[in-house]
């Protein structure tokens, strides 16, 4: 009996070898609810509410065709019609419910999960490819994509990329590609990233099954001139980002960045443990700490992986080298665009590595597979489990980060001097009308890297403390920065509330106009002037056209006043 117990194999070790594909999704599905549950309790933070709950642009699913054609767009920098499409879906249904965005994230990242699985068990066994899978799923380093509303978009691309190379895998047929060219479209459409999947496909096609590629090839180049067609067409070719310390160096200063921003993602998928939604670092001279250590550590892991691919290349199975290359190239093409090359809108970032940790495990598991390294062993399971219950651990406890902004912001400028924290931190306390401290944070983001924003927020906090001589002073010098509509609309409203010159602020207003002629907030500031100006009849036109745009209370109220054409009413202009 004693022996017969010995050999009775271990439940956990049973039940990871008896692995099957539902069986797996039921794991990665119930494990992710776990771990992001708590994040339905969490509400809008950063771009969330401006750019999409409180934007009446996206609260209709009729202006699809708009995002498309770049009529409404959040910004003139990204082109991003099907991430604005499906933010649009869910306002229209639920309106601006946090709960219902957090429950969309997390059920795409699951959904995403699930397409990894499949992908990889093409390649490995089932219960490695769910190991793998769900290191992926909780790993902290992509808890930004789900804590973080406005990260949907990366979640979108990958679900459509990695569905289209799993029917690529799958194809049977010209119809396949022709599908799978359809779902890589939907990815680009979603973030510009998704172009990787293109190279990525034809790579995949290339290494395991040319039957398709040339009609690949061709089908993909006709895609891409399609999105092409569309976004110069919305917003142009390249649009040069704003507002990134990173962006304003050279290129030759940008490439000594890359040790560092390498460094940086190894360094963060195996020890997560400092983790913030913004990093604008540079690097100003060289040291031992921000270039000659991590352009080591990078050189000993490229080595690490050219040493197995040769390793590979020289082996009698075939297979363990062509999944080596295949995932190997996965890794540096989802690098390679992070890497500063084309500047980019901050100097790195947990989301950016969404797709290049698909790589990264998938060389892991060729590791894992070539070298017989199974799950059955007790103590590689118990490892395993081990790594798994710490990873998750720090994935649910940031999600207390992500609760509000003020939460996050206080967090993450312990773990990187960013000026858009400090500035965003700044913003928070200025919405709890906690005015020493918001211009306290704002002053040390200017210190960081003066911009137009900050500077902007500065202005705003000096108009609340009524010093409007300051004030002007902080506008002035955000126009100076760059040209920003909200500047405008901030100055228009304090030169109405302090200048004599009446003539003089409506010429202001007039030329701000010129360049922003679908701002509300300007109309509504030249319908104010020409009401103290007391010419009932252009007021009437400006407030009219300002309500057109926006259905505001306060612009409201001052059409209601001009529509009665009563003169002498006091306004409440400056705060």
């Amino acid at each position: 009996m004693e022996n017969v117990e010995q050999t009775k194999p271990n439940p956990i070790v049973k039940f990871f070898s008896d692995i099957t594909t539902k069986k797996a999704i039921l794991i990665i599905s119930i494990l992710g609810i776990i771990v992001f549950g708590n994040s339905l309790a969490n509400g809008f933070v950063g771009d969330d509410a401006s750019q999409l709950a409180a934007n009446p642009d996206f609260q209709s699913i009729t202006n699809v065709g708009a995002f498309f054609s770049g009529a409404i767009l959040p910004n003139d920098i990204y082109y991003k019609p099907i991430f604005n499409t499906f933010n649009a879906f869910i306002l229209t249904i639920f309106g601006p419910s946090s709960i219902a965005f957090h429950s969309f994230s997390i059920l795409l990242h699951l959904v995403v999960l699930v397409f990894l699985f499949l992908v990889l068990s093409h390649f490995f066994n089932k219960p490695l490819s769910l190991v793998l899978a769900l290191v992926f799923l909780v790993h902290p380093i992509n808890s930004e994509v789900v804590y973080y509303i406005s990260d949907l978009q990366d979640s979108l691309f990958m679900f459509f990329g990695l569905l289209g190379l799993y029917k690529l895998i799958k194809a049977k047929s010209t119809g396949s590609i022709i599908l799978v060219t359809f779902l890589l479209f939907l990815s680009v459409l979603s973030k510009e990233t998704g172009a990787l999947f293109f190279p990525l496909a034809i790579i995949y096609s290339l290494v395991f099954n040319r039957k398709y590629l040339y009609q690949l090839i061709g089908l993909l180049g006709f895609a891409g001139l399609m999105y092409l067609a569309l976004r110069m067409n919305a917003i142009g070719i390249y649009s040069y980002p704003a507002l990134a310390p990173i962006a304003d160096l050279t290129l030759a200063e940008r490439l000594l960045h890359i040790p560092a921003i390498l460094f940086f993602y190894i360094k963060t998928f195996f020890f997560p443990i400092d983790v913030s939604s913004s990093y604008n670092w540079v690097i100003k001279s060289i040291t031992v700490a921000n270039f000659y250590l991590p352009l080591l550590v990078s050189l000993i892991a490229i080595s690490g992986v050219i040493f197995f691919g040769i390793k590979f290349y020289k082996r009698t199975n075939p297979s363990h080298f062509k999944h080596y290359i295949f995932f190997g190239l996965w890794l540096a093409i989802g690098l390679m665009l992070h890497l500063q090359v084309i500047p980019l809108d901050a100097t790195v970032a947990d989301r950016w590595f969404y797709l290049p940790m698909g790589g990264a495990l998938g060389i892991v598991g060729t590791l894992f597979q070539a070298y017989n390294i199974n799950f059955n062993h007790k103590y590689i399971l118990t490892s395993t489990l081990i790594i798994l219950t710490l990873l998750s651990a720090r994935t649910i406890i940031r999600s207390f980060d992500w609760r509000n902004g003020l939460t996050l912001y206080t967090h993450d400028i312990e773990v990187s001097n960013s000026y858009v924290l400090y500035n965003a931190l700044g913003s928070e306390l200025f919405r709890l009308k906690r005015l020493d401290e918001a211009r306290h944070y704002i002053t040390k983001s200017i210190e960081i890297y003066p911009s137009f924003i900050n500077y902007s927020n500065l202005g705003t906090v000096f108009a609340y403390e009524k010093d409007y001589i300051k004030a002007k002073e902080s506008y002035l010098k955000a126009l100076e920065l760059g040209d920003s509509s909200l500047v405008y609309e901030n100055l228009s409203l304090l030169f109405i509330g302090t200048e004599n010159d009446l003539n003089e602020t409506n010429l202001f207003i007039q030329s701000a106009l010129k360049k922003y002629p679908n701002n509300s907030l300007l109309w509504f500031s030249a319908a104010i002037m020409e009401y103290k100006l007391e010419d009932l009849v252009a007021a009437e036109y400006a407030i009219r056209r300002a309500y057109d745009l926006n259905h505001r209370p306060d612009i409201k109220q001052l059409y209601d006043v001009i529509k009665s054409g009563q003169l002498g009413v006091e306004l409440n202009i400056l705060p």
